[in-house]
């Protein structure tokens, strides 16, 4: 079982990746798209490929920051199971926000599944605590059809029209490489609330005939 200063060490990049890493591959390629639209039909061939060749490195840097991520597997899955792993999370975010953890039905899940879903739920109160102003936030885990699903609802200002950042996009891209479904909805003074429906069995692929 990985120590302490192991589990903290990892805790330490992946805060230096997500928040530092991420964010500023990002804001090169709202750069590179901003000024490929600029250049759209005045540019030379040797800038237009010059911006693509841009464009493709920060995509394969943005995969790469993402692989790392993954590969940091939560040491506190293996150790507390994935249920209380979120509960120690929530414990450990800004006392400004209380975070409550609720499951229902919940049947044994593969460890892919559960890092997957630990991930999205992490990512989710955090986005909660930075940017809702919420005092409240409610995580619901259930069981239901041979799904997993996953609620995160705060009582933050919310909002009509909702960005795209990191966070969100991060979140998105893990419940659809699981086969999943990710959704988001928010109402100006109204909160926020992300659901989640994640396959307990991913399909298998049609076999040729």
């Amino acid at each position: 079982m990985p120590g302490v200063g192991v589990e903290a060490e990892r805790a330490r990049l992946r805060r230096e990746l997500h928040d530092g890493l991420g964010p500023s591959l990002s804001g090169i390629g709202l750069c590179a798209q901003a000024l490929a639209e600029l250049l759209d039909g005045s540019g030379t061939d040797t800038e237009r490929a010059l911006l693509d060749r841009i464009r493709a490195e920060v995509a394969l840097a943005t995969a790469e920051v993402r692989r790392l991520l993954d590969g940091l597997a939560p040491a506190a899955l293996a150790s507390h199971g994935l249920v209380e792993a979120l509960r120690r999370h929530a414990r450990s975010v800004s006392p400004a926000t209380a975070v409550e953890i609720v499951e229902s039905s919940l049947p044994n899940l593969p460890p892919p599944l559960q890092a997957t879903a630990y991930r999205i739920v992490t990512e989710a109160v955090t986005n909660v605590v930075r940017h809702a102003g919420a005092r409240h936030a409610r995580v619901t885990l259930a069981g239901r059809r041979r799904s997993l699903l996953i609620g995160v609802a705060d009582d933050g200002r919310g909002t009509g029209r909702v960005s795209p950042g990191v966070g969100l996009t991060s979140m998105r891209q893990r419940a659809e490489a699981a086969g999943g479904r990710f959704s988001l909805r928010s109402t100006p003074g109204g909160g926020t609330e992300v659901r989640v429906r994640l396959p307990l069995e991913r399909p298998r692929a049609a076999q040729p005939v």
